[in-house]
């Protein structure tokens, strides 16, 4: 997936949330999440949780405007009727406008789905790294198993654990 291209489609064709997610094959969530994480959202909400949660309703309710006025707008041009179709467009252009004056703009999108891949890349970087030191050293995995059931991370304990098992039983099998 071209994170370049998502930004293009949504911010220079202007297609809807839902059309770039069919088109690229991610969820309208994905998309909307990267809004939802924009640096400027936390700016405007002075870093509480409470403002944060009111600040991405507006993003989520402004961007499913633009979202609505654009796909009706198509639909009006579609049917012949020119006026009504000029006048949601209009309306999607100022939605859209209003999302760029809370800062979520193409550059900030693309900055966002830029440092989530990052931060996956350094979170499966990671797992490989306690993958290998609990399978060179069995006697960390058990610990380490605590620490994530501790944080609630249920699967990845277990699967410590099964890899333990399987060291020791010599079925190590490479995925």
């Amino acid at each position: 997936m071209d994170v370049d291209e998502i930004v293009r489609s949504l911010a220079v064709e202007r297609l809807s949330v839902a059309e770039v997610a069919g088109r690229y094959g991610v969820g309208r969530d994905s998309i909307y999440r990267h809004l939802k994480n924009h640096e400027s959202l936390r700016l405007v909400g002075g870093g509480d949780a409470a403002a944060d949660e009111e600040n991405l309703s507006l993003v989520e309710s402004v961007a499913a405007i633009a979202d609505r006025a654009r796909n009706a707008s198509k639909l009006a041009y579609q049917r012949g009727d020119l006026r009504l179709g000029g006048v949601l467009g209009d309306s999607a252009v100022r939605a859209t406008n209003s999302l760029a004056a809370l800062g979520v703009t193409s550059e900030a999108i693309a900055a966002s789905f830029a440092s989530a891949s990052e931060r996956s890349h350094l979170a499966q970087g990671l797992a490989l790294a306690v993958e290998n030191a609990a399978l060179k050293s069995p006697e960390i995995a058990e610990p380490l198993a605590r620490e994530l059931e501790a944080l609630g991370l249920h699967e990845w304990a277990e699967f410590l654990r099964e890899e333990k098992e399987d060291s020791e039983t010599g079925e190590h099998n490479e995925q």
